[in-house]
């Protein structure tokens, strides 16, 4: 099946990853190819080799994308269709849209693998010996990466690995060959070592295949207002004020509906102050009663204590002198309950 550039580019956002052209010159990034056919059947997947900045410094990915873009002595440009790279700053990736067509990435390959990649089946096995150009075969992507034992981050293998499977599926190559479809450089011929990443090519497809597309939305500061101001006009069922619940048939835009809970919230905030000062002052009356409780349990012990004495010894004291007496004790205590419990003026 024929690919467009277009149908490319929609395919990897679908896929998730983030795209840019590489186009130095003001020319399509499609535009720049090499001469020959081409009738891709797999993916192949390289490293640039290079600097361990090309995994933070902007000026080193330049350069690559240059040498990418222009090619070498012994190899003219494009020397990949695509090249996954961290976004310097970042622990963001994205993949580089750099040529179109017949590219010098693959060179001489083994036939042995490619006619594996060609239904779909390849696993794994040893290259046989370099008996097919296989630029006309495979799509290239190069991934910003060393080459050495320089840990290889995520979001790079993922956008690699994601852009693989938008490849595909732009190609309208079945699901299930899609793992067989993609090998390592190093597995179609024995001359190369790239990519140095030890994981597993076809389980990392696997994996992403399962974990599905995740589309990308690129959103200028122009787009995202106008987001932002329709959202705010959209209309919702109105509330209403005293229980905050929709009014029906009713409608209230979201910008309007927002200031109102705002003001809700603050109201609510403000009876729930009150609310908390209330609670503490009943627990410091609680507290002063306790006290009072306290004084009031000492007096009317010593009041027992007396009465016992004069039960037991009344010692000349009359009935009207034993009444006044406790009348006396039991006024004070009652007079320092209500002072107690009467709340403060003022």
């Amino acid at each position: 099946m024929a690919v467009t550039p277009a149908q490319l580019v929609t395919a990897l956002q679908d896929w998730g990853v983030t795209v840019k052209a590489y186009e130095p010159d003001g020319k399509p990034w499609h535009s720049h190819t090499t001469p020959g056919g081409w009738s891709p059947v797999g993916v192949m997947h390289h490293h640039t080799a290079g600097s361990s900045k090309l995994l933070t410094d902007a000026a080193t990915v330049e350069a690559m994308l240059r040498l990418l873009r222009v090619g070498r002595s012994d190899a003219p440009g494009p020397l990949c269709h695509l090249a996954p790279a961290m976004i310097p700053g970042t622990s963001d990736a994205r993949v580089w849209l750099l040529g179109w067509g017949n590219v010098n990435h693959g060179g001489a390959g083994s036939s042995r693998t490619l006619e594996r990649v060609k239904v779909g089946t390849y696993s794994g096995a040893a290259p046989g010996v370099d008996d097919v150009d296989t630029n006309p075969w495979y799509w290239g992507l190069e991934y910003m990466h060393p080459g050495t034992s320089l840990a290889w981050p995520d979001a790079l293998l993922e956008a690699g690995h994601r852009a693989a499977c938008a490849i595909c599926e732009a190609q309208g190559w079945s699901v299930p060959s899609w793992p067989g479809s993609n090998v390592e450089h190093r597995e179609s011929t024995t001359r190369k070592i790239d990519r140095s990443w030890s994981g597993d090519l076809r389980k990392a497809i696997r994996d992403t295949i399962e974990e599905g597309k995740m589309p990308t939305v690129d959103l200028t500061p122009a787009a995202v207002k106008a987001i932002a101001e329709a959202l705010a006009k959209y209309r919702v069922p109105n509330l209403d004020p005293a229980t905050g619940q929709p009014i029906e048939g009713s409608g209230i835009a979201i910008g309007t509906a927002i200031s109102q809970l705002e003001r809700w919230e603050d109201q609510e905030r403000g009876v729930a102050t009150q609310v908390l000062a209330a609670v503490k002052a009943l627990a410091a009356a609680l507290a002063q009663l306790t006290q009072v409780v306290g004084e009031v349990q000492g007096q009317v012990t010593a009041v027992t204590n007396v009465l016992d004495a004069i039960v037991s010894d009344p010692g000349g004291l009359d009935g009207e002198q034993l009444a006044a007496v406790t009348e006396d004790v039991v006024g004070r205590v009652v007079a320092r309950l209500a002072g107690a419990l009467t709340p403060p003026q003022g």
